[in-house]
C-alpha cells in the first residue's frame, strides 16, 4: 500500500479526486508531523535549559537543535504540496458551502501558522534574523482572519435572507 505522500503525488487531477473529507485526512497527517516537529524542538530546549552553568559558559553561541531547519523546510515543502492538492476543496466557493471544507482550510492555515511560529522561536533562540519567518507568520494570520471575516459576512447575509423570507 502506498504512503500518503506517494498516493498524493500520483493524483493527476486533484479537482476531481480531492474531497473535503480526503483533505481532512491530509491535514491530520500533516498536523501530526508538525506536532512531532514542534515537540522535538520544545524537548531539546528543555534539555538545553537543564544543562549546567559550566556547559553554558563553554558554549557561548547557541546552536539549533539537530535538524530543526531540515525538518522545517521539509515540512514547508509538504505544506506546499498539500496546499496544491487541497486548492479545489478549499476554494472560497466550496468553503462557503461545506463546513468540513471550511474546517480543513482553517486547520491547514493554523498548521502553517504553527510551523512559522516554531521557526520564529528557533530563530530567536539561536540569534538568527526573524524577519522572513515573521512575514510568513503574519501572512498566515491574515489568511485566517480574512477567511473568518468573509465567511462570517456571507453567513450573516444568508441568515438574514432566510429570516426575512
Amino acid at each position: 500500500m502506498p504512503t500518503l505522500v506517494q498516493a498524493a503525488s500520483s493524483i493527476q487531477n486533484p479537482d476531481e479526486l480531492i474531497s473535503p473529507f480526503t483533505g481532512a485526512i491530509f491535514v491530520v497527517s500533516l498536523l501530526r508531523k508538525i506536532i512531532q516537529h514542534t515537540m522535538a524542538t520544545d524537548s531539546s530546549k528543555t534539555t538545553n535549559q537543564n544543562n549546567s552553568k559550566m556547559k553554558r559558559m563553554l558554549h557561548t553561541t547557541h546552536h539549533s537543535s539537530p535538524g530543526f531547519w531540515d525538518r522545517h523546510y521539509s515540512l514547508l515543502k509538504e505544506c506546499n504540496e498539500y496546499g496544491n492538492l487541497l486548492r479545489h476543496c478549499t476554494s472560497m466557493r466550496v468553503i462557503y458551502a461545506d463546513p468540513l471544507a471550511f474546517n480543513v482550510y482553517m486547520t491547514f492555515c493554523a498548521i502553517e501558522l504553527r510551523l512559522w511560529e516554531a521557526a520564529v522561536d528557533e530563530a530567536e533562540q539561536t540569534g538568527l534574523p526573524t524577519a522572513e519567518s515573521m512575514k510568513q507568520l503574519q501572512a498566515c494570520a491574515f489568511k485566517i482572519a480574512n477567511t473568518v471575516r468573509v465567511t462570517w459576512s456571507v453567513q450573516r447575509m444568508a441568515v438574514s435572507l432566510t429570516t426575512t423570507v
